[in-house]
């Protein structure tokens, strides 16, 4: 596991890694008590896997990186080297485990959002059912007992938002429908299981870091999502398939793209769009900041325009 860390920050630290447009490289995210500043460099890119109660087989998940810390909408403007990135998903992942651990194959055997839920009596219809579902279930997830799921979830939810409001009775009744939505795997909901769901993900993510890391391909992870250059998303999608089916037994599971530039691509103007030309094309121009600090990046590091990893296309690069 330690070497696999070692040779991955060594790639990081070699790696250029921003959001293209920023003129200044700092971002205001969250309101509140919660509002911070995120600064996009070249430092806080390093990570760590942190792994909990003195074992080896819980936690160890993947934390460091500024773009752990940034929000979906940014992320999706990250370049590596230069390189527009593309992100992909897992779908329900921690579900999907669940499920694996039982002998069900989720998306195969089951095959049903698992967040969606009928409307349910004294529920306001304003609320995304949904959205409080998957939120309720994935802190439920990881809670150890009813009332501190219920306490994660209002943490969680938006300040002045109606989900906050909902009272223990109120997610009591969600909850029950949840479990009963998911009878297989009920018994997981509320009993700390969360803890293990992470060492099982962690063993996901390792395998992928690896891969590619030998590869001498930079990959960023969010936990159970994965950014990519852009070009390797079918190379990503299968190795996630692979890794999955190597970790849990279980083939096949249910991934998604976040960002979908190749959609841009097809409806612009120039099917042959350079990638300064593309990041134009969809609204966002490359910062004066961005191509001077890659340039001495380069210089700094020694390396050339072209890495070896970026596939030789005409058009995108």
């Amino acid at each position: 596991m330690r070497s696999v860390l070692g040779k991955y920050n060594q790639l990081l630290s070699n790696t250029h890694i921003d959001i293209y447009d920023l003129e200044l490289p700092v971002l205001e995210i969250g309101s509140g008590k919660r509002k911070m500043r995120l600064q996009i460099n070249q430092t806080d890119k390093f990570v760590r896997r942190v792994f909990n109660n003195s074992r080896w087989d819980q936690g160890g998940r993947f934390y460091g990186g500024w773009w752990q810390r940034c929000p979906k909408d940014y992320r999706l403007k990250i370049k590596m080297d230069g390189v527009l990135t593309t992100e992909i998903d897992f779908s329900g992942l921690r579900i999907v485990i669940l499920y694996a651990q039982e002998g069900i194959n989720y998306w195969a055997d089951v095959n049903d959002d698992p967040y969606e839920l009928h409307e349910i009596n004294d529920i306001d219809p304003e609320i995304d059912l949904r959205a409080a579902a998957k939120l309720l279930l994935l802190t439920a997830i990881n809670a150890e007992t009813k009332t501190k799921a219920f306490g994660a979830f209002r943490e969680q939810a938006e300040t002045g938002s109606l989900e906050k409001r909902l009272r223990n009775e109120q997610l009591s009744q969600v909850l029950f429908h949840l479990k009963r939505k998911h009878a297989p795997i009920s018994h997981k909901i509320a009993s700390g299981a969360g803890i293990d769901l992470m060492y099982v993900d962690s063993k996901i993510t390792e395998l992928l870091i690896q891969r590619f890391t030998d590869r001498g391909i930079p990959i960023l992870t969010v936990h159970d999502s994965y950014i990519i250059p852009i070009g390797y998303d079918d190379v990503l999608e299968q190795e996630m398939h692979s890794a999955f089916e190597a970790v849990t037994g279980i083939p096949q599971p249910s991934v998604k793209q976040v960002t979908d530039h190749y959609t841009v691509i097809e409806q612009g103007p120039d099917p042959a769009l350079s990638n300064e030309e593309l990041a134009e094309y969809l609204g966002n121009a490359t910062s004066q900041r961005h191509l001077q600090q890659l340039k001495l990046f380069r210089q700094f590091k020694g390396k050339p325009e072209r890495e070896d990893w970026v596939p030789h296309w005409t058009g995108l690069y």
